[in-house]
């Protein structure tokens, strides 16, 4: 079984919204949990996308 065959349509479609709005913003982000798992080959079923973030707000003086 392919790698992009383990995750479901649905999270990838969530994960290329998060890429395709954070892509080019000051957000550090990674996907975490089952679906880091399947990403990287392991062979379940996710539940959820996980997501950590980690980001800078600006500062208005």
């Amino acid at each position: 079984m392919k790698r992009s065959e383990l995750l479901p349509g649905k999270h990838f479609n969530v994960l290329k919204l998060i890429y395709d709005r954070l892509s080019n913003s000051n957000v550090n982000w990674v996907v975490t949990g089952s679906t880091a798992f399947v990403i990287q080959g392991i062979p379940l079923k996710p539940n959820d996308t996980d997501i950590s973030l980690n980001y800078e707000l600006e500062r208005t003086e």
